[in-house]
């Protein structure tokens, strides 16, 4: 893919890598384990994977989205990737505070695209 294309996909992504699960901080205190991908026709996409397993897809007001057999591939392996995140995250939950303490810094910063 084009390095300008790849570029604008990232853009539509708030600045945040596409096709890899990311740690993110949205300011409520838990952490969120998402990751964005661009669909055949190039419209970006972001999945929520929850601590036990499942997976939210956030199609915005996106009347369809289209996958190639890759793409499905690449969101089995992300859904493997986010696994791995939240048994990461396990670590930070406080079973005395009942809550998240510690994480933000793995949190994935998103980058500035101009």
């Amino acid at each position: 893919m084009h390095e300008t294309v790849k570029k604008m996909l990232q853009m539509m992504a708030g600045g945040f890598p596409l096709n890899q699960p990311i740690i993110i901080d949205d300011g409520s205190g838990v952490p969120s384990v998402v990751a964005f991908f661009s669909d055949l026709e190039l419209d970006v996409v972001m999945l929520r994977f929850a601590d036990e397993g499942a997976v939210e897809m956030v199609t915005d007001d996106f009347e369809h989205i289209t996958f190639s057999a890759d793409i499905l591939s690449n969101i089995e392996f992300m859904i493997e990737k986010a696994d791995e995140l939240w048994r990461r995250l396990d670590l930070f939950w406080s079973e005395k505070e009942q809550n998240w303490v510690g994480w933000e810094h793995l949190a994935t910063q998103p980058e500035t695209i101009e």
